[in-house]
């Protein structure tokens, strides 16, 4: 395979996701070859599973304990679940999709945050 050249990146529309967690719900993730998504939680983590771990690299360190960073190895489409699992019990499953290389109408989720905030940006303090 070749390396992918200038025109991979076209269709990579960024996308910042404010979820509420829900136990009833699998969330969809749409993720992109040389993409990383930070997905932010309200608490510790406990436990991480990903279904096909050779097809998605899934990142928590112990110093950043509400971080959870995962992209594809590959650059074919594909798909897999991912459950985590926080401290309190809280536990959050989804489904990460990449359509590898081929350009895809649906953007890239840069950021998920499950934490409840509406904004990136915190109040100004005056």
């Amino acid at each position: 395979m070749s390396a992918p050249g200038p025109d991979t990146f076209h269709d990579a529309t960024p996308r910042l996701a404010f979820d509420a967690i829900d136990n009833n719900v699998v969330r969809d993730i749409h993720l992109k070859p040389l993409f990383e998504t930070a997905i932010e939680l309200p608490g510790p983590v406990a436990t991480i599973a990903v279904g096909a771990p050779t097809l998605f690299e899934v990142e928590h360190k112990a110093g950043d304990p509400l971080l959870v960073f995962v992209k594809p190895m590959t650059h074919d489409p594909t798909e897999s679940n991912l459950f985590i699992a926080l401290t309190d019990g809280t536990t959050i499953s989804a489904r990460l999709l990449s359509s590898g290389d081929a350009p895809s109408p649906v953007p890239v989720d840069f950021v998920v945050d499950y934490r409840g905030r509406k904004s990136l940006f915190s109040d100004p303090v005056g």
